[in-house]
């Protein structure tokens, strides 16, 4: 969840989130005990803070279904209502894992007005695929207030988190700072055009761009950037086994270099662009080569280990 600095509630809600396994578990065992001790009967939202080192803070407790998790009605196998109604009559629990990526976007009173509410826009966003609008049905609106919400659920957004989280995993592990974000080089060409343009400017050093099917969108960064770009090919769903990925990202024109690495090798990319800051930073340099020492033992092992 993010949330709205001014309103102090929930902008949007993006899952599979973007936190690491380990406080992904921390999370849910303490929304477990929470539940424990309520000895509740249907669905309990547990709302959590998650801080920069990582804590867990438990935000409030909902004994009903909650707006942070009104994306599941179109993302889930099971949605949170449904899951709810299940609880209360004892019928078998569903299957609430996710079955696409999706993003939930609050729709709110606009600031400054007080009113009778009119909804804009509401046509374009019914002719756009896998976006479905939600509107409350309230009649007046105020600064702020909750009139609905947007889901977007596209199977694209879950390849490429899964692709980039092996590149975060190693960032992480030579304890470099990261920036993740999504851009679409076809979808969103004005968010790519600020991005690249402007990414040198705000202290960043490499970019690792992931793209799936026809791929263009690290030789786009790579055409308007002056940092290295790492490009990795994904094997998306709308792919040719990843073969046009691949492709695309290698066949860059004289003057715009990308970096390729294999076929979702996320993980070499995040190694290349450690190496590519080490050069000129000691500290990452040495956890380099820790990094590659502990590789070379683990062949070593492998190998006396065989001969035993």
């Amino acid at each position: 969840m993010e949330f709205h600095p001014e309103a102090n509630q929930v902008e949007y809600v993006i899952c599979p989130a973007r936190i690491s396994m380990e406080v992904a578990q921390k999370a849910k065992n303490i929304a477990l005990k929470v539940a424990d001790s309520f000895k509740h009967i249907g669905l309990l939202a547990v709302e959590m803070f998650q801080t920069v080192n990582d804590e867990i803070l438990v935000n409030e407790v909902a004994p009903r279904t909650h707006n942070s998790g009104h994306y599941s009605i179109e993302a889930s196998y099971t949605s949170q209502f449904e899951q709810h109604v299940r609880s209360i009559l004892n019928l078998p629990l569903g299957n609430t894992d996710s079955k696409v990526a999706g993003i939930m976007v609050n729709l709110v009173g606009e600031e400054g007005f007080s009113g009778n509410v009119v909804y804009e826009g509401m046509e374009e966003i019914l002719k756009m695929d896998g976006v479905t609008p939600h509107i409350y049905g309230k009649k007046e609106t105020r600064p702020f207030r909750k009139m609905g919400h947007v889901t977007i659920v596209n199977n694209n957004i879950n390849d490429a988190r899964k692709t980039a989280e092996k590149a975060i995993d190693i960032l992480n592990y030579f304890e470099i700072e990261i920036e993740v974000d999504i851009v679409s080089a076809h979808r969103t060409p004005e968010k790519l055009f600020e991005y690249a343009t402007n990414a040198h400017k705000r202290g960043i050093s490499v970019i690792i761009a992931g793209a799936g099917g026809a791929a263009h969108l690290p030789g786009m960064v790579a055409s308007m950037s002056p940092l290295p770009i790492i490009g990795v090919p994904v094997n998306s769903r709308n792919s040719i086994d990843g073969w046009d990925s691949v492709l695309s990202i290698l066949q860059m024109p004289g003057g715009v270099p990308v970096a390729t690495v294999a076929l979702d090798g996320a993980q070499n990319a995040g190694i290349l662009a450690a190496q590519i800051i080490g050069s000129s930073n000691n500290v990452v340099l040495n956890k380099i080569i820790e990094y590659k020492t502990e590789l070379k033992e683990k062949v070593y092992k492998a190998s006396e280990a065989l001969k035993k």
